[in-house]
């Protein structure tokens, strides 16, 4: 019987230093870490970054479809998944193209 751990992260914005968002991000690690094994770990949250449309040096994490270019909030968000055995879930499977992108500050093409 596989049991599930629900999480929900309130990750730091775009505008946050960067020592804090590695502090906040260390600290999520040793939590998740310390959830046992059998448990099924479920992240369920905007992690305020862009891990982009590519899987490479993280195909066992990313699974190849995403949207536009990985920055360097998408990074620290494939390397914290990678280093728990993590998989980003909306990187499965293709979406249409308005499903692509959830908040725009301007205007999306049509």
């Amino acid at each position: 019987m596989v049991s599930y751990m629900f999480l929900q992260f309130m990750l730091l914005t775009q505008g946050n230093r960067r020592r804090k968002k590695k502090v906040f991000g260390m600290k999520c690690s040793i939590l998740v870490s310390c959830i046992p094994k059998n448990e099924m770990v479920v992240l369920a949250s905007d992690m305020n970054g862009h891990v982009g449309s590519s899987n490479v040096g993280y195909d066992g994490t990313h699974g190849g479809f995403g949207y536009g270019d990985r920055n360097a909030d998408g990074s620290r968000i494939l390397e914290f998944a990678d280093g728990l055995n993590l998989f980003i879930c909306n990187s499965l499977f293709m979406k249409q193209e308005s499903q692509m992108v959830a908040y725009a500050a301007c205007p999306v093409k049509k």
